[in-house]
């Protein structure tokens, strides 16, 4: 009864974090700017139920086991060292790396028949709930005045809900979900679902990163189906995406992003290659990232040992400071990031880890019709995964917890569905002799 409990516990922590991201990630124990985030107090919570000797035999034959091991030890060690120097501080920063080991949960959840189904059956609901919420993004300014604001970690206000920080992979992953079932089903509906949640993402929130993760998962949708196959849902999105941009040159709130027109995205998937020449636009940014990673370049490789080591946590890795005093923390770039607080060992680690959750993630989409998970799950979890290292090229979303929490949950299912596949296979192997 206590796993049963515990895997509801962490699947709703994902669900919500998926559609709640920055507001959710706030919730802390106890409700303060220096509590401990619920997700690290469920992950906690979590970790004192799991039989270690039990999981390490499952673990230890997978290539993840000492890449995810060796992360966990040195990013550890690095934040108690950092603390003597930063306080508390190190500990709220990298608290965030800890969170790896949902990996671990997700593992663990996908090895239960019950709590697998259970996943899988309501990612469908929350993925369609997620849809019509972000539907009220153009009004989202008139609806944060009247929900609950949270305290954030530097003291800032931050609305409980309507934050849609991580609304595009949200959006990105139901499309990839209803590509999936149209495959396997051919009912037209999930095709029009498909291209409405990519319509309403290139509209509603335009961006170089969404640009590129739409053309990935369109050009796997081609690769995976064919054109043949995949020309109503291009139809479709086409169609959408014309009305869409008609309808959002009504003054409803998405004039405000400063769309206007298709002549907008062209220079979008120019600037994907390019510096954007302005700092007032939808894509203006990537000036500052470029001076932000020159200045960790110059921080990190001061002395051999911020070169081998990094400059630890609680510091902020920029100078550059928002509104209300708060500072910018991470280079937006997941490896300037890494390389800044870990060095070179961090580096190499951190890249070990997660080109090996890039090979369980192919693997699975490969194989994922002989799967035990569905392979609508398959594809979804597979997007999250693809989603963050993309965003990774310009924002560091592997430092909050509404992107490494599903990011690292989706490995751990899928790390789990490669193990059981490979375990029924030499079960069956077994037999014939």
């Amino acid at each position: 009864m206590i796993y049963r409990i515990r895997d509801y516990f962490i699947i709703m922590n994902v669900f919500l974090l998926l559609l709640f991201d920055a507001g959710y990630m706030q919730l802390r124990i106890p409700p303060s700017a220096v509590g401990v985030p619920l997700s690290e107090v469920i992950l906690i919570a979590a970790i004192f139920t799991i039989l270690p000797l039990k999981l390490l035999a499952k673990l230890h034959s997978l290539k993840i086991f000492w890449p995810l091991v060796c992360w966990v030890i040195y990013s550890v060690l690095l934040v108690v060292y950092s603390s003597f120097d930063n306080g508390i501080r190190a500990f709220r920063d990298g608290l965030l790396v800890v969170e790896s080991l949902y990996l671990l949960l997700g593992f663990i959840v996908a090895g239960k028949i019950r709590s697998r189904k259970i996943f899988e059956k309501y990612l469908k609901v929350v993925l369609f709930i997620g849809f019509v919420y972000i539907l009220l993004f153009p009004l989202r300014y008139d609806l944060i005045a009247f929900v609950p604001h949270l305290t954030g970690a530097q003291g800032q206000s931050v609305p409980l809900f309507f934050t849609y920080t991580i609304a595009p992979l949200f959006l990105i992953t139901a499309s990839a979900y209803s590509i999936e079932v149209y495959k396997n089903t051919n009912l037209f509906r999930y095709a029009g679902f498909s291209a409405a949640t990519l319509s309403w993402v290139l509209i509603v929130l335009p961006s170089r990163t969404v640009l590129l993760l739409v053309i990935v998962l369109i050009g796997f949708a081609v690769v995976d189906r064919g054109v043949k196959h995949t020309g109503k849902i291009i139809a479709l999105l086409v169609i959408g995406f014309f009305a869409v941009l008609i309808f959002s040159q009504f003054d409803i709130g998405t004039k405000k992003l400063g769309i206007s027109g298709a002549g907008e995205y062209l220079r979008l998937f120019y600037e994907i290659f390019s510096v954007s020449d302005s700092d007032e636009t939808i894509s203006s940014g990537n000036t500052i990232r470029y001076l932000w990673w020159g200045s960790v370049w110059d921080s990190m490789s001061s002395s051999w040992s911020t070169i081998v080591f990094g400059l630890g946590y609680g510091i902020p890795l920029t100078n550059f400071v928002v509104g209300n005093g708060v500072y910018v923390y991470e280079p937006h770039n997941t490896f300037f990031g890494v390389l800044g607080r870990g060095g070179l060992i961090g580096v190499v680690l951190f890249l070990w880890l997660h080109l090996t959750i890039s090979y369980y993630a192919y693997q699975a989409l490969k194989t994922r019709n002989v799967l035990a998970l569905n392979s609508e799950t398959t594809v979804a979890l597979t997007f999250i995964i693809i989603s963050v290292f993309i965003y990774g090229l310009g924002e560091s979303p592997l430092t909050v917890s509404f992107f490494s929490v599903p990011f690292y949950f989706s490995a751990g299912i899928l790390v789990r569905a490669i193990y059981e596949r490979k375990k029924k296979d030499h079960i069956s192997q077994n037999l014939q002799y």
